[in-house]
């Protein structure tokens, strides 16, 4: 069923127009991409090559494209409803160079099996392919989807990978490294599902193969650079991965990160004094 047109709201978010469905979910989205900074990476050039799969309505596109308005983007969304929205995103700003897949990422890139609510417009976090631990059957649906393989898009350099999957991150790194694929990305953030009901997804296994495929990885929770001994584990939980190939630079754009912070809480408190 898809989202009624009196239930689309919209937004200005760093000078686009946003239209979205659920407040607290576009509200915690807006936050993380354009106020912490989740997916922030250091590029000199006009045009990097951008994979962002799980781009749900769009926001991290647009984040991308704020920064890099010449950027190459493919993104990937498997719920019809929410890839609608991010169709109307991004094409009612104008965004080119951005190509569109309805699809979900795996590790077979055979069609698969989705959960979706059944009501649209019951808030919840991320639609999936696997069972997520608040899944309910009184509420959510299973839908097929169209699926591809990672590895089907990395014939040629990624400058950037958006990895937020849901909880197949490590089946479908693993697929990409069989391919022998993993040597063409050069930076990625990877949103790390954990949970009980999905413990082949591993987060010592998804470090370690990108060390021995030559990244440097550091681990944030609750936008804090946390040692992985000492993340929060508590029920469905999360973690950014960030990688990047070269280690000083991973470590430099954190530095400037929390910098640039300090500098304006400086400037908020400054403000307070006056």
């Amino acid at each position: 069923m898809p989202i009624p047109d009196h239930a689309i709201r919209t937004a200005d978010v760093d000078g686009f127009r946003v239209v979205y469905a659920h407040q607290e979910e576009f509200d915690n989205l807006r936050r993380e991409i354009f106020g912490d900074r989740a997916y922030r990476f250091d590029w000199r050039g006009a045009a990097p090559r951008i994979l962002d799969c799980g781009a749900h309505i769009g926001l991290s596109v647009l984040y991308f494209k704020r920064r890099w308005p010449r950027a190459q983007i493919t993104a990937f969304e498997p719920s019809p409803d929410t890839f609608a929205l991010l169709e109307r995103n991004v094409g009612s700003n104008g965004l080119a160079d951005v190509e569109l897949v309805n699809a979900a990422i795996t590790a077979s890139g055979d069609a698969t099996s989705f959960y979706v609510p059944r009501d649209p417009l019951f808030w919840h976090w991320g639609d999936a392919a696997t069972r997520a631990p608040w899944y309910d059957p009184e509420y959510y649906r299973e839908i097929t989807v169209r699926a591809v393989r990672l590895s089907a898009y990395l014939a040629g350099p990624v400058d950037f990978l958006k990895l937020d999957i849901e909880g197949l991150e490590t089946a479908v790194l693993r697929e990409a490294d069989a391919a022998g694929r993993l040597a063409m990305i050069r930076r990625a953030v990877i949103e790390y599902h954990g949970s009980t009901k999905t413990p082949e997804n591993s987060l010592p296994w998804l470090r370690d193969v990108l060390a021995r495929r030559g990244f440097a990885t550091a681990v944030r929770q609750g936008g804090r650079l946390t040692a992985e001994a000492d993340l929060s584990r508590t029920g469905a939980w999360t973690a950014l991965v960030h990688a990047d190939r070269s280690r000083a630079r991973l470590w430099w754009g954190f530095r400037r990160e929390i910098a640039g912070r300090a500098a304006q809480k400086a400037r908020r408190v400054a403000g307070l004094n006056r």
